[in-house]
């Protein structure tokens, strides 16, 4: 029988708007030095992150563990113990199983070293067994140079199926990523008081191999839990593929329409980007501040139906006329940041605007021969880390994707084997849910998905009512079966979703899990910066 897990309420409710430090250099201008408008002084330049950024999911549960807020646990139907048959939406269902079954499957019995005492047994999901591997070989080396911490199998505790009190969400211990050690002399306080046994060189044991330490935590202190922060932070982990999808391909014909704290703001542009790294997308406006032209950014957050508001910037800069905005990470910290791509004479500049840093410092300029035509687009194709830009040629019916950072290279030029005579809509996510990115074109008449994984040859073509609807195309996983749904955005700043699944839940239920509900009440437009109803 497994061991009870910890029942404190772990890192949930830190801030997510980022730090705004940044290190800067100021540099003065040459006067009559020739105008550029992708030259910018390096008062708001960050370096570039040193690669390899890494491809892979972050599951860090507090930003005390040196790296921002992962993707945190979705909700439950209950507060308390979870049965197997209850499902895991979201991204931690894509990457540890879709039900508590499936991850219950895939777990590992592994040995923690205990000096001349028998080792402790615990078990953790086996895609985090190498990342405690490495612990284990950490604790040996130690053994061997004389340093044991003794371990008591009786407070020491893993795998363990239930929400965090008195919340509904998914506890670490959950889907086995999450290890207690000797719960009686490193207790959970909220008070956030510091009170451990444990030596210096055992917690570094485990953050070394990319384990998070309750006692890192910023607001309250668990030193007894250690958590995964999952394969972006472990060395040796490469991209896998999600766990099987359990619903059928849908076809876009089911839909939810929202009002959401973006209605009738004036925006530059809408786009999705998990701003607050909850796993779910959320609705973000890219506005110009007034008399500046610098843009500001303002998300209203999925996880309060969208209602509420996440703001961050101005820019230090003004766009360049005709720039495309797009959000995606460039800088490996897993969280979106804001692409402008321009024209740059004949070719192609872009600049990052980092979320790190509210969005107030941008990463070096790149610039590349590539023309600026077509439409463009942001997603890692190859899996290498680095977010690469896709070119859709509509006219031409071709596709070319320019691999990131430097985009001086092409991973695929591909003919399109569809008609795009007309005004389409372009967007990539995943249909069949087997980690390749797809394409997605969604015209007047119809929606057409070009298979990642089969060259973007095989087409789907797929009667639905959001190609009558007008407003920007987005794709997404809205309702966390792990299919991709359509996200139609209409500039008064109303969402509407088309889901790719055939979820048979009520529409009500279909946001539950990244959704608070009642937990943790909030207020309508909380934390908006103004009415966009005034004038302002």
């Amino acid at each position: 029988m497994l061991a009870a897990a910890c029942s404190g309420p772990g890192s949930r409710g830190i801030d997510p708007v980022p730090s705004t430090t940044t290190s800067t250099t100021v540099v003065v201008s040459v006067p009559g030095a020739p105008i550029d408008p992708w030259s910018f002084p390096l008062d708001h330049q960050v370096s570039a992150p040193t690669p390899p950024i890494g491809p892979l999911p972050s599951f860090n549960e507090s930003p005390g563990c040196d790296a921002s807020q992962g993707i945190r646990g979705p909700f439950a139907a209950s507060e308390g113990p979870i049965p197997d048959e209850e499902r895991v939406w979201g991204p931690w269902g894509g990457y540890f199983g879709r039900d508590i079954d499936e991850v219950r499957s895939h777990l590992v019995e592994m040995s923690l070293p205990n000096g001349e005492a028998e080792p402790v047994t615990v078990y953790v999901h086996e895609r985090a067994a190498p990342a405690l591997q490495l612990v284990i070989d950490n604790l040996l080396r130690e053994q061997e140079r004389g340093n044991v911490y003794p371990l008591d199998p009786a407070a020491t505790s893993s795998f363990n199926p239930r929400t965090v009190p008195p919340w509904r969400y998914m506890s670490f211990h959950t889907v086995g990523i999450a290890i207690d050690v000797n719960s009686l002399t490193n207790p959970y306080r909220d008070d956030n008081t510091l009170i451990t046994d444990m030596p210096g060189w055992f917690v570094k044991a485990w953050t070394d191999a990319g384990w998070c330490w309750g006692g890192s935590w910023l607001t309250i202190k668990d030193p007894m839990h250690f958590s995964w922060k999952g394969p972006r932070y472990t060395p040796g982990y490469g991209a896998l593929s999600p766990m099987p999808i359990r619903t059928m391909g849908g076809g876009f014909d089911r839909s939810l329409t929202m009002e959401t704290a973006l209605d009738d703001t004036v925006s530059r542009d809408l786009l999705m980007a998990d701003i607050d790294r909850d796993g779910a997308l959320d609705l973000v406006s890219v506005m110009g501040q007034r008399g500046t032209g610098r843009l500001e950014i303002l998300a209203a957050r999925a996880i309060h139906r969208f209602d509420t508001c996440w703001v961050a910037g101005p820019t230090p800069y003004s766009p360049v006329d005709g720039a495309d905005l797009l959000m995606a990470d460039a800088d490996g910290d897993g969280r979106p940041d804001l692409w402008v791509v321009g024209p740059d004479d004949d070719g192609t500049a872009v600049v990052v605007y980092t979320h790190a840093s509210g969005y107030t410092a941008h990463l070096p300029v790149t610039r590349t021969d590539l023309p600026f035509r077509g439409d463009r687009l942001l997603e890692d194709l190859d899996g290498d880390g680095y977010t690469d830009l896709w070119v859709v040629d509509a006219g031409a019916a071709l596709l070319a994707v320019w691999a990131g950072p430097d985009f001086d290279r092409a991973l695929l030029e591909a003919e399109l084997p569809a008609d795009f005579s007309g005004s389409w809509r372009f967007a990539t996510g995943d249909r069949s849910g087997d980690g390749v990115p797809d394409l997605f074109a969604l015209g007047t008449d119809r929606l057409v998905v070009f298979d990642g994984s089969g060259g973007f040859l095989v087409t789907e073509e797929i009667a639905t009512p959001a190609a009558e609807q007008s407003g920007s195309m987005q794709v997404g996983d809205f309702d966390g079966d792990g299919r991709a749904d359509l996200y139609v955005l209409g500039d008064d700043g109303g969402l509407s979703v088309y889901l790719g699944g055939q979820r048979t839940v009520s529409d009500g239920a279909l946001m539950t899990w990244f959704y608070e509900g009642d937990d943790q009440p909030w207020e309508h437009r909380q934390g908006c910066p103004f009415d966009p109803t005034e004038p302002r």
